[in-house]
């Protein structure tokens, strides 16, 4: 199934009949697959936010995964800007690698706890040697500027922080090689509901400022409505419905995505909820 995004603009992240099967080992004969994905294709526009919902298992983080990289050996193709990402080889496309970003859920997990929120904010700098030390220790200050957080965050380590605070230093970490897109892997979901609303407020705020992409991972229905332009919901590795996200949720035409709405607790409260937090 094709995923709905805007039609006016580019796609700056296009997916095409994206399929990721995983083999056990073994022999052949003895070999078991497990389709993650299966003929997935969607795209996102130049400042859009594009949603995608599904239960546990239903193959949002491969899709994530594949994009980033992290998973190879992939049948389709993703495109940034128009310009194909290597399936086998990530490393070949490094450069076109900068400006696709990710954050996860797990902020804490995800920051070394041995370092620095400078030293951690840097790091993809240093990585790619962009700039000298000096410039660098700059572009770090000023990412932390864009997530709120002062030049007095820039010594502390992980440990010394919330938990908001620690995935504001992860978004920080993902900005600093200005790239045109963010894959966001439930980012919010494990912070306090008005913790969530901050940091999705935020994210709001920076897709404005920064002319930013987002591929929004999550369960949460409630922040799918208010935070995405479009929603594509996956089941076992199939995209079964994709569309404008008032569309989706409030008419939904598969039963599966009337099922997830049924059981979904905030349809319409987290709209609420981030309002009163300062919208």
């Amino acid at each position: 199934m094709q995923g709905s995004s805007a039609n006016e603009a580019p796609a700056v992240l296009k997916i095409e009949h994206l399929t990721k099967v995983f083999r056990s080992r073994g022999t052949e004969k003895k070999q078991s697959a497990v389709h993650a994905l299966q003929d997935v294709s969607l795209q996102i526009g130049e400042r859009r936010t594009y949603g995608l919902v599904g239960e546990t298992g239903s193959g949002k983080s491969t899709l994530a995964r594949c994009v980033m990289g992290l998973v190879r050996g992939y049948e389709g193709s993703i495109q940034l800007d128009g310009q194909v990402l290597d399936p086998v080889r990530p490393r070949s496309d490094r450069k076109l690698r900068r400006h696709l970003q990710m954050v996860f859920q797990d902020a804490g997990g995800s920051l070394d706890s041995r370092y620095s929120v400078r030293s951690l904010v840097r790091e993809p700098l240093d990585i790619h040697r962009v700039g000298s030390s000096a410039a660098r220790d700059h572009r770090a200050g000023e990412a932390l500027e864009l997530v709120g957080l002062g030049s007095e965050f820039l010594e502390r380590k992980p440990h010394q922080l919330s938990g908001g605070q620690r995935q504001r230093v992860a978004i920080a970490r993902a900005l600093i090689m200005k790239p045109r897109v963010l894959v966001l892997d439930e980012p919010v979901s494990a912070l306090d509901v008005s913790i969530q609303a901050q940091v999705i407020n935020l994210l709001v705020d920076l897709q404005r400022e920064l002319g930013l992409s987002y591929l929004f991972i999550t369960h949460d229905l409630g922040i799918a409505e208010y935070f995405c332009d479009d929603i594509g919901v996956l089941l076992h590795g199939e995209l079964v419905e994709a569309g404008p996200a008032e569309a989706v949720l409030r008419s939904p035409t598969h039963a599966y995505t009337r099922l997830l709405v049924d059981a979904a607790p905030r349809i319409g409260g987290a709209t609420k909820e981030a309002e009163q937090d300062g919208r």
